[in-house]
């Protein structure tokens, strides 16, 4: 999977970059000897609603905040930095979130739609008010060498090379919510996770759902170091999800304090709205583990 070739949406990756740079500095940074920190700038209301994200959604369904660095319909997107750091502020948004004074759901840090041929690597991400990496509907996509991610309805993903330290699952692999998910059918598939070392005390290593009404298959992780985790992998459904978590493979994972190597829940979480059908139950099949150690 080549994702840096040249091609005549070339243009487009310098025209993005530079647009990013002069709005970021324009803002005010800090150099550093490893790199540039970035202060968040203030998100703009976003026009999306629940359902162009597949019944994808947390807070509210009234829609969310834009994304920090967002994009949409691109080709030949590179976002990188010599381990610069992007400080998405969060604490603002956790707090009114917790005092329930938010009518949109929060931003994510980066986040592309409908994209291909995508690079994001070689950062520090910090402080995001939600989801610190959201592809989404997307494919050919390449997370490399970041500290601190979840797919969604996604194809041809490579993550790799990364130190994550989570609050909630450190890889949360999605495709859509409920009847909003079957109903748009784009499965996240042909995904590839290997060489990460993750810490997240009260969630997983690796977790698969709850969102997963579009399907998940095919996904290969290997050479995975978790430290100080519930779980090493965790596949989350409810009644009414329908899809399919399937063709799961894991090996050559090493645990260090860790409660569940694996961990299966059938009545995991809520619903987006009353529409769902309480006859579609997810399906899982053809998931093996391998080479465990701790």
């Amino acid at each position: 999977m080549e994702l840096c070739h040249k091609s005549r949406q070339h243009y487009q990756v310098l025209e993005i970059i530079i647009s990013l740079v002069l709005i970021l500095g324009s803002l005010g940074s800090t150099l550093a000897v490893t790199g540039i920190e970035y202060q968040a700038i203030n998100c703009r209301k976003h026009s999306a609603v629940l359902t162009d994200f597949g019944g994808v959604g947390r807070d509210e369904p009234a829609g969310r905040f834009s994304s920090l660095i967002f994009g949409t319909s691109l080709t030949d997107v590179v976002v990188t930095g010599n381990n610069g750091t992007i400080d998405g502020q969060g604490a603002a948004w956790w707090d009114n979130f917790h005092r329930r004074k938010l009518k949109l759901t929060r931003p994510y840090l980066i986040e592309f739609m409908y994209s291909d041929q995508v690079q994001i690597s070689k950062l520090t991400l910090i402080n995001s008010p939600s989801w610190n990496v959201h592809p989404v509907y997307s494919r050919n996509v390449l997370i490399q060498w970041l500290t601190v991610f979840a797919p969604n309805s996604c194809s041809n993903v490579r993550i790799e090379d990364c130190f994550l330290v989570s609050g909630d699952d450190c890889i949360a692999v999605k495709s859509g919510w409920d009847e909003h998910g079957i109903k748009f059918g784009m499965p996240t598939q042909h995904l590839v996770i290997r060489r990460l070392t993750c810490i997240s005390p009260d969630s997983a290593t690796i977790a698969l759902g709850s969102e997963m009404s579009g399907g998940i298959q095919d996904v290969r992780a290997e050479d995975i170091t978790a430290i100080d985790t519930q779980s090493g992998i965790r596949i989350k459904t409810a009644v009414g999800r329908g899809g399919y978590v399937k063709d799961i493979f894991v090996r050559r994972m090493t645990v260090k304090t860790m409660k569940y190597v694996f961990w299966m829940t059938g009545s995991y979480g809520s619903h987006p709205d009353e529409g769902y059908d309480p006859k579609a139950l997810p399906r899982d099949q053809r998931n093996k583990l391998q080479r465990y150690s701790g």
